[in-house]
């Protein structure tokens, strides 16, 4: 029987090479197009020693591959520009937390059409044009996110730029804390306007953005609307030095991708407290906005061909039914260095020491703080 099948095998092997060898399959690249691909590989190595009031001290081996590991290409013919990236993920935190997109997914997917020297227009799946991160390793280069950046998340828009001006309208953001809801909506996209600017030594960026939706639940039947204004940059101020900043000042900032990030780091840190949400409270059947100030200063220094990192990032929210303010802040200090160059690729190590001090919540308790060291390894393509 074994005998019968091998045979049986081996002539259906025969055919398809057969068949293979006989088709003529032609893949023709369009006229014309230019393409380019690319990709990141980043694995993390860090330590994470955590100092925490509500539970035992400990020190976690973080050793994974970052989940905005990606590759991606971008199709240029004519007026038209198509990118697309795909990000590969399936980490996991000192904590045992394994919350967040796993696999593979997509990260990337628009086109841009330039419809004259000075004007364009994006469509589909992109960043958002306020979002403005730092050089920092830890997790997956999350750049003070959370904390004194904000990241609007990679939402499906139409953007039309015009001479650095733009107007920026994307899927709405529903994002609450409040109990029994049945039911939300959106009437209007999350719309950012703003004028960003660059040049041999200075890039600046400044906007506002708004968000609003309705939410109803046997207590409420209200509209929570987010607003936020920013300005940003990266200033040359000598030779091989730079500062790059963000600043912002906003209510109910959830909608703007603050929401989940600093919670995520408390879970990954450990660290003790309440994981207070910056979102809009309700008080006596109706709304009250919760505000936020916030924003990062980091100063990079080149020596040779490796850039030092220092930066500072801290946020401040505050509403009228909290007992205090709830802040937070981060610092960290780390190093580009090239292991290997090469004219399409090259591999850096990036050795970095990041603390994160949650602070005191609104209630007053010690959320304790923690300090990560360890390093980056990534294969750039």
């Amino acid at each position: 029987m074994k005998k019968i099948l091998v045979i049986v095998y081996s002539m259906i092997l025969v055919l398809l090479f057969s068949a293979a060898s006989m088709a003529h399959i032609h893949l023709t690249p369009t006229p014309g197009a230019s393409i380019q691909f690319y990709g990141a590989v980043p694995l993390q190595v860090f330590w994470v020693s955590k100092d925490n009031p509500a539970a035992d001290n400990d020190t976690d081996l973080y050793f994974n591959l970052a989940n905005n590991a990606r590759v991606g290409s971008i199709v240029t013919l004519g007026d038209i520009k198509a990118h697309w990236e795909i990000g590969v993920s399936g980490f996991s935190n000192p904590a045992g937390d394994v919350s967040g997109v796993k696999g593979v997914y997509t990260r990337l997917l628009y086109g841009t059409l330039k419809i004259n020297e000075n004007t364009s227009l994006l469509v589909g799946q992109a960043y958002s044009p306020a979002y403005w991160w730092a050089n920092s390793a830890f997790f997956a280069d999350w750049g003070a996110i959370g904390y004194g950046a904000f990241y609007d998340q990679r939402l499906p828009r139409i953007r039309v730029n015009h001479i650095g001006f733009f107007v920026d309208f994307a899927k709405p953001s529903v994002a609450h804390a409040f109990t029994g809801v049945t039911d939300t909506e959106s009437v209007l996209p999350k719309t950012t306007i703003g004028y960003n600017h660059s040049d041999k030594n200075m890039k600046l960026g400044a906007g506002v953005a708004i968000n609003t939706f309705g939410v109803k639940s046997p207590t409420l039947d209200e509209n929570v609307t987010s607003t936020i204004g920013y300005l940003h940059g990266d200033v040359v101020i000598m030779d091989k030095v730079s500062i790059r900043f963000s600043g912002w000042y906003g209510t109910n900032p959830a909608e703007f991708g603050m929401a989940g990030l600093p919670e995520t780091v408390n879970r990954i840190l450990g660290t003790g407290g309440t994981t207070t949400s910056i979102n809009a409270v309700e008080s006596s059947g109706s709304i009250d906005d919760t505000s936020t100030c916030a924003g990062y200063v980091q100063l990079t220094a080149k020596v040779g061909k490796a850039a030092a990192h220092l930066g500072y990032s801290r946020s401040t929210s505050d509403n009228d039914n909290w007992a205090e303010r709830d802040s937070q802040q981060e610092y960290w200090v780390n190093a580009d260095i090239p292991v290997y160059t090469h004219e399409f690729a090259n591999m850096t190590v990036t050795p970095e020491i990041h603390v994160y001090d949650r602070m005191d919540d609104n209630t007053g308790a010690d959320q304790g703080s923690a300090a990560v060291y360890g390093a980056k390894l990534q294969v750039n393509f």
